[in-house]
């Protein structure tokens, strides 16, 4: 089944930028001019000639083995693709969070004995990542790479991809249904805590039983991203980030990856890790729970989903007096709510093109849902 990028991106231009990524990211800025990766490289062995000019054990290792060649070649494809954030307006946390793990990879592979075994286990968890990243935007470079490093999931991951791009609902249902129909046997055979229709076109009834579906799919796994492009094209698989334990096998279930492909939020993190700092020490597994459900709110306010951003009407007196423990932190750290309120205006009128005034309106309320959720990490009754 061969599926085409959805967002224009050409080809040509695509893995030009994989080729300087490559290069950068294995051997520096050497040869950068004479280094092509031609169309198809992705899935090539073709070594780079710059390879020679590095003398580290890394590059050296990388250059001599064409597998691992390949693999960073992928690697940077994918990191290409997914350089745009969800919006397609800015640039996403990708690109860095890439030269970070080149600098581990670096700082951790050049100490190991099996220099080789380091470098091929590590590319392979971090192309699991960049998979997922760039779905929506490269899938059939991300498709082939997803059936080599997961092949279990990656049916669930095409599925996932077709279930938020096909519009027409019959054929969605066809395409689907197969697509799914082995992970659903697999959970029929051993549901481990969450069960699911045993007829795929049933799991495809709703938004919401595919997300019970996606979670059940992440239990089988115990490694699962939703991308984020299928939450902004798909509002109702927010249900799949939703707690079903109460406990601690919520911490096993899928999780998003909105925090990488939204831009960098500095001043909201800042504020989020005051807010989590200034909890009590939480015991109980229903941490873990109250944890999924802040998440939950977090990726909400990064895609500007404010229909999930409710009221915090005080229902009881438990309620009210955390409320007024809350408006008590926000006025202790005033300058930095007034950062991330600032950052987060302009956020949502760029990212998402809403009017200066309400973007504002939202910012605001998106930081007070934020600090609130926090202050609800821990419930001691």
């Amino acid at each position: 089944m061969n599926i085409r990028p959805r967002s224009g991106i050409a080809l040509a231009s695509l893995y030009a930028k994989a080729a300087a990524i490559f290069v950068l990211s294995c051997y520096g800025m050497v040869g950068l001019a004479s280094t092509r990766l031609e169309p198809g490289a992705g899935q090539t062995a073709a070594r780079p000639a710059p390879c020679l000019a590095k003398q580290d054990v890394v590059s050296k290792t990388i250059c001599g083995d064409p597998e691992l060649a390949r693999r960073g070649q992928t690697a940077a494809l994918l990191v290409a693709a997914a350089r745009l954030d969800v919006t397609g307006r800015g640039v996403s946390r990708i690109p860095a969070l890439q030269k970070k793990w080149v600098r581990y990879r670096d700082e951790t592979c050049a100490k190991r004995e099996d220099v080789r075994r380091c470098l091929a286990d590590l590319y392979d968890w971090r192309l699991r990542e960049l998979t997922v990243a760039a779905l929506f935007r490269a899938p059939d470079i991300a498709l082939a790479e997803m059936r080599r490093v997961m092949p279990e999931s990656a049916s669930v991951y095409e599925a996932v991809y077709r279930y938020a791009t096909i519009e027409n609902a019959e054929e969605r249902a066809r395409v689907v249904s197969q697509l799914i129909a082995p992970m659903v046997a697999r959970i029929r055979d051993n549901p481990m805590g969450i069960s699911v229709n045993e007829d795929p076109a049933a799991v495809l009834e709703s938004d919401v039983t595919f997300s019970e579906f996606l979670q059940s799919a992440s239990r089988q796994e115990h490694w699962m991203q939703l991308p984020c492009s299928a939450l902004r094209l798909r509002p109702g698989l927010f249900s799949a980030l939703d707690s079903m334990f109460g406990g601690f096998a919520d911490a096993t279930l899928i999780k998003s990856d909105c925090e990488n492909m939204t831009p960098p939020l500095p001043a909201l993190e800042q504020l989020r890790t005051a807010a989590i700092d200034a909890q009590p020490v939480c015991v109980g597994t229903i941490r873990y729970a109250l944890a999924r459900e802040f998440d939950k709110r977090y990726v909400a306010i990064l895609l500007h989903r404010m229909e999930l951003l409710k009221d915090d009407t005080p229902q009881n007196p438990t309620e009210r007096k955390r409320l007024v423990t809350v408006s008590r932190f926000m006025a202790q750290h005033q300058t930095q709510v007034d950062a991330a309120t600032l950052q987060m205006t302009a956020y949502y009128a760029h990212g998402f093109g809403v009017s200066p005034k309400l973007a504002e309106r939202h910012a605001t309320r998106a930081v007070q849902v934020m600090v609130g959720q926090a202050y609800q990490l821990c419930i001691t009754g």
